[in-house]
């Protein structure tokens, strides 16, 4: 399941009968077919983890860090692409005073 999280590519619970049937996604987990959740699996965890205020608070507690953590990655990634094209743009003038 963290895996799901993690990867972030598939957006619908339906997601895991599709993952579970794929052989290489199981490998790549080091996991077996038969060992890999099924949706309905997923849904009934779920249901059971937001039935009581612990649980969600949990689960609200997980989200928002994978969130602030996708959100810092992002951030660097900006950063370092500005500071690329500021120093593209300080290259590109300091050619234009010596000419």
């Amino acid at each position: 399941m963290l895996a799901y999280f993690i990867d972030g590519t598939y957006m619908s619970m339906e997601s895991f009968n599709d993952r579970k049937k794929d052989s290489g996604y199981t490998a790549l987990l080091e996991n077996q077919e038969e060992a890999m959740s099924s949706s309905h699996q997923m849904k009934r965890f779920f249901r059971k983890l937001m039935n009581n205020n612990i649980g969600n608070k949990i689960y609200r507690k997980i989200l928002q860090k994978l969130f602030l953590w996708r959100l810092q990655k992002v951030t660097n990634e900006i950063k370092e692409r500005l500071n690329i094209y500021r120093l593209w743009e300080l290259c590109r003038m300091q050619q234009a005073i010596q000419v």
